[in-house]
């Protein structure tokens, strides 16, 4: 064996080794993350019709209000897992700390669109129900669950979760955990109890308008 194929076989092994470091070693870290997409915040229509309402499995679903006055965007910062969503157009989004994420902010309260790995071994319900929850009762100072509702958003399982914190000056937040292919997506959107149900409309159209874009 030559001095060049020698070399090409060592050159090669250390390539391997290398790529194996990067991706499941100490030097995982390097692995270049994906970040926004300018796309992403861009509103791309006006929605002139509200969403549909969601089928639910537990509760005949109720009319959303009218959702003329709301932009869409779309999100394309994951490849497995781009998305649509409706926001009133007052409401100001920005991108999260992670690709595929957003802050909104709206009078009153803040709010959050993110991804969610759930492991392979279990399912969307049972994650939140045995881990979220969990995590929630222990990180949230004062924290009581209200309601709990199964539904079905745009042919997506959907769990929301509607709980308070707080002890004096309490806050309100309906967290909605919407199944996908590859990763889950978890809407969040907080304000004072006592204008949740003034912005509750709004919220249930924002979380009715979810759907997954990746066929």
């Amino acid at each position: 064996m030559n001095k060049t194929v020698i070399s090409i076989v060592i050159l090669t092994v250390l390539a391997l080794v290398f790529l194996t470091l990067v991706s499941f070693g100490p030097l995982k870290g390097l692995k270049k993350t994906p970040g926004p997409n300018p796309e992403s915040l861009k509103p791309i229509a006006q929605n002139l019709t509200p969403p549909s309402p969601p089928t639910s499995t537990s509760s005949p679903a109720l009319p959303s209000p009218p959702n003329s006055a709301a932009v869409i965007y779309n999100n394309v910062d994951v490849t497995e897992n781009h998305y649509q969503v409706s926001v009133p157009h007052s409401w100001q989004m920005t991108a999260g700390d992670k690709p595929g994420s957003y802050n909104i902010a709206y009078q009153g309260g803040a709010g959050q669109i993110r991804l969610m790995d759930v492991p392979d071994n279990t399912t969307l319900e049972l994650f939140l129900l045995s881990r979220e929850e969990p995590r929630l009762k222990k990180e949230v100072s004062g924290y009581q669950r209200l309601d709990y509702q199964k539904s079905i958003i745009n042919g997506a399982n959907s769990y929301e979760l509607v709980f308070e914190e707080g002890s004096e000056a309490k806050l309100r937040t309906i967290a909605a955990y919407i199944t996908g292919q590859d990763q889950a997506a978890v809407i969040t959107l907080r304000v004072g109890t006592a204008d949740f149900e003034n912005l509750r409309p709004s919220f249930d159209n924002l979380i009715n308008s979810f759907q997954w874009k990746n066929k």
